[in-house]
């Protein structure tokens, strides 16, 4: 009697032994955690900053050297001689990626006629123009949440070849999206984001004439958005790694097989992530909700493959003990 009473003391003991370094372990675990959240959000914020901080480089200007129209020639023209210009196609959209290099679009337009040579004057020297540069307007270039670009980011110029049937009228639009202005040494940057525009023919020598474009800019600093697709997946691995059945941090080195599964899948959908929701995107435009949604996705797509790779049963049949 007196050795089964040492027995179910001893038992207790152990029970309770084991019950208090379960929630110990927890304890542990959770404070990581916690810690762990801590250090990717004050590291997202302080990444996110410096991006923000961080200046875009530009390329060239673009060229208005052409974009003055021609005079108009002394005297009336009658009505009937004043072609009309035709429709555009198609709307004409243009993806610039990450890059804030200028970008030139032409669209070609017919006339319903050869535009009169009487309404155009010759050079200074009497000698006959062989082009002639039309007046144009361009209208804003907005994105759908009405954010516009600046006027000087966008330069339109019209102009028909006078040499053969005049009947071809060129629109050719610059997108200049880093702009430098007289008197102003800091450089002025356009928003990542779609933005469509539409720019006009407005030339008594014709009638009509319309072009409409979509420029797409993608959030340039690729830097912050590594860093956030990065910290996302850790904290996604590591709550996986809390709470995945069969996979755990005691047993990382102890059970290879499913280790190595969950760092596959980890990364395989961080990589998903990545492609499906910026590099996909060509006007990701970066913004808060943008960020939050992308870190958001990374925790939650690495969780739930550490979390698959943990209850799969990776381990070989000759291995495995009775009742696995």
């Amino acid at each position: 009697m007196g050795g089964t009473g040492t027995d179910l003391a001893g038992s207790g003991a152990g029970t309770r032994c084991s019950a208090e370094g379960t929630r110990s372990s927890w304890v542990d675990k959770l404070l990581v955690i916690l810690l762990a959240g801590l250090v990717l959000g004050l590291l997202c914020t302080v990444t996110w900053k410096a991006s923000q901080a961080k200046a875009d480089s530009g390329g060239s200007s673009c060229d208005e050297a052409t974009s003055e129209p021609t005079p108009l020639a002394s005297g009336a023209v009658a009505p009937e001689d004043i072609p009309a210009v035709g429709e555009q196609g198609q709307l004409q959209v243009r993806d610039m990626g990450r890059d804030r290099d200028r970008i030139t679009l032409r669209t070609f337009l017919r006339l319903s006629g050869p535009l009169p040579a009487k309404v155009v004057p010759p050079e200074e020297d009497g000698t006959a123009r062989d082009v002639v540069y039309l007046n144009v307007q361009a209208g804003p270039f907005q994105r759908e949440d009405g954010v516009q670009m600046e006027p000087e980011h966008v330069v339109a110029t019209a102009q028909v070849s006078m040499a053969g049937r005049r009947e071809i009228l060129v629109l050719t639009v610059c997108v200049d999206p880093v702009v430098v202005t007289s008197g102003n040494d800091e450089p002025r940057y356009a928003k990542p984001g779609g933005y469509t525009g539409t720019v006009y023919v407005d030339d008594p020598r014709v009638t009509g004439g319309t072009g409409t474009y979509t420029v797409n800019m993608k959030y340039k600093p690729i830097t912050a958005v590594l860093a956030v697709v990065g910290w996302g997946g850790l904290l996604g691995a590591l709550v996986g790694l809390a709470l995945a059945s069969g996979v755990s941090w005691d047993t990382l080195w102890q059970n290879v097989g499913r280790t190595l599964s969950a760092i596959i899948a980890g990364v395989v959908a961080l990589y998903t992530v990545y492609v499906a929701q910026y590099d996909n995107d060509p006007s990701w435009q970066g913004d808060t909700s943008l960020f939050i949604a992308l870190f958001a996705t990374s925790v939650g797509s690495v969780y739930a493959a550490v979390h698959v790779a943990g209850t799969l049963n990776v381990v070989p049949a000759k291995e495995r003990r009775v009742g696995d």
